[in-house]
């Protein structure tokens, strides 16, 4: 009986209804944003009765950079969006902030410096509402440093402190963008050894990575993603992926079909 119960217990659980809600992250490595990517992601969030918050803390130009975005998604659909191009200084700027967080149903971040927008989001208290919001289900995504700052471990661009505390809704590795036309494997490799961490991966300029529910990867561009796997004691496993392959991101390893 005591078997059967708990046998029963793990089957229930096990059910995506008792699952959180499905997380969606869309990662482009910079430069032009793939058509196929804006497709996805403007479905994600709805497509014509979607809102799109674009945050553009990181960025000196943020302005340019909603233009270009929201020309992007209107081509796929989307006709509304909420902006904060500057970071919230204050109480009231900062609940204004969250009104809009609440109604978006998507994020994107802006590329730019990812140190610039993580000040903002630490200095203002904003981590855990941004969190929230991914793991309630509303899709999120960013472009370079936009891309950067999603990781645990992010990228700093500086070389004398090159590994800083990013937003984290990417836990598993370290993300480097502009990737191989910039030719930025050493950069991430030694990234990886200062943070001491096994896993990264490298998203080429013009490339876009869309990852579900934390655990799986699938390249949405013509341009291609590297994972990287440095175990201690290991040989450096290197695995190039390209357009609408997939990567099992719980087991580091290529998926199949």
């Amino acid at each position: 009986m005591m078997r059967f119960t708990l046998a029963l217990l793990t089957l229930l659980f096990s059910h995506p209804s008792f699952a959180g809600p499905e997380t969606k992250l869309l990662l482009v490595g910079g430069g032009n944003r793939p058509a196929e990517a804006v497709q996805a992601f403007s479905q994600w969030a709805g497509g014509a009765s979607a809102q799109v918050l674009i945050i553009g803390w990181a960025s000196e130009i943020p302005e340019q950079y909603f233009e270009t975005l929201s020309k992007d998604f209107e081509a796929q659909g989307v006709h509304t969006f909420l902006k904060s191009l500057t970071g919230p200084t204050n109480a009231e700027e900062r609940t204004a902030f969250l009104s809009d967080l609440e109604k978006a149903s998507a994020v994107f971040f802006t590329g730019g410096n990812q140190n610039r927008a993580m000040a903002v989001i630490d200095g203002m208290d904003l981590r855990t509402p941004l969190t929230q919001k991914f793991l309630s289900g509303t899709p999120f995504a960013g472009t370079s440093a936009g891309t950067a700052l999603m990781a645990n471990q992010m990228m700093t661009g500086d070389s004398t402190a090159p590994v800083g505390l990013g937003l984290g809704l990417f836990k598993k590795g370290m993300i480097d963008m502009h990737f191989l036309v910039r030719n930025r494997e050493p950069r991430l490799l030694a990234a990886m050894s200062a943070a001491r961490s096994h896993f990264g991966m490298g998203i080429d300029e013009d490339a876009a990575l869309a990852i579900y529910n934390s655990s799986t990867a699938e390249v949405l561009s013509d341009r291609h993603v590297v994972f990287y796997d440095q175990e201690t004691d290991h040989d450096l496993v290197r695995v190039e992926l390209k357009h609408q392959e997939r990567f099992n991101l719980s087991t580091w390893t290529q998926l199949f079909f």
